[in-house]
């Protein structure tokens, strides 16, 4: 039962972007887009898949992500990107379900 129900990964990543464009609110709060030099991140997400058990599933998993963003001012942390990230799934499951009308 167990053998064929719990499935594990590991997944390292990296980008590099270079001219990327970032929307960011001016002194009046208005956004207004504003140029990167360099973009790029790197990292690692890692998590566990079990079931299916009759009717349900579920999904849990954690993503860690070191993303820098330079421009000619500021060299910092990327905006708009987490350093941690967890999610977790547990959908139910209907192999028998009928299309709705």
């Amino acid at each position: 039962m167990w053998d064929r129900s719990i499935f594990g990964f590991f997944t390292y990543f990296q980008w590099h972007v270079n001219g990327k464009i970032q929307w960011q609110p001016d002194e009046n709060c208005r956004y207004r887009p504003v140029n990167l030099d360099r973009f790029g991140g790197k990292g690692w997400e890692t998590g566990l898949k079990i079931g299916p058990y009759g009717d349900a599933a579920f999904s849990l998993s954690c993503t860690h992500t070191d993303a820098k963003e330079e421009n000619a001012f500021v060299s910092r942390r990327a905006t708009y990107t987490p350093e941690h990230q967890f999610k977790g799934r547990s959908p139910i499951l209907q192999a028998s379900a009928s299309p709705p009308r």
